[in-house]
């Protein structure tokens, strides 16, 4: 199995919930899981090893699912002020740990979701 990192942030519920989503508890899941279900091999990486590894996406939410908005957000409130949100240096692509959208769409600053949160522990937009 590749080991997987994951701050105790990622894997408690949130302050609202006593057990872990089911949807969290699937992504914790599918990353527990080996790359194309079967490790990599304990040997120097080659390009079969890599595309093995980079060919299995992590699974995240859909917009649906945590209330996505396009240019909703205020300047505090926002995906630009988000523990989840950054900008990929190499490709300059805005993502999100948690949503994925259509098309690999970039998540700008600006959008913002129900999951928002500068700290990752209050989520000022995540009604109880």
């Amino acid at each position: 199995m590749i080991p997987i990192k994951m701050s105790r942030r990622q894997l408690e519920p949130t302050p609202h919930e006593k057990e872990p989503r089911n949807d969290l508890a699937l992504i914790i899941s599918h990353l527990n899981t080996p790359v194309s279900g079967k490790p990599v091999p304990n040997k120097p990486a080659d390009m079969e090893t890599y595309k093995a590894l980079v060919g299995d996406r992590p699974a995240k939410f859909n917009a649906v699912q945590v209330g996505f908005k396009e240019k909703g957000g205020d300047s505090e409130g926002s995906c630009g002020k988000c523990v989840h949100h950054y900008i990929s240096k190499a490709s300059d692509h805005k993502v999100c740990e948690i949503l994925r959208l259509e098309n690999d769409k970039n998540i700008e600053p600006e959008d913002v979701c129900l999951f928002q949160s500068a700290d990752g522990k209050t989520f000022p937009r995540l009604k109880t």
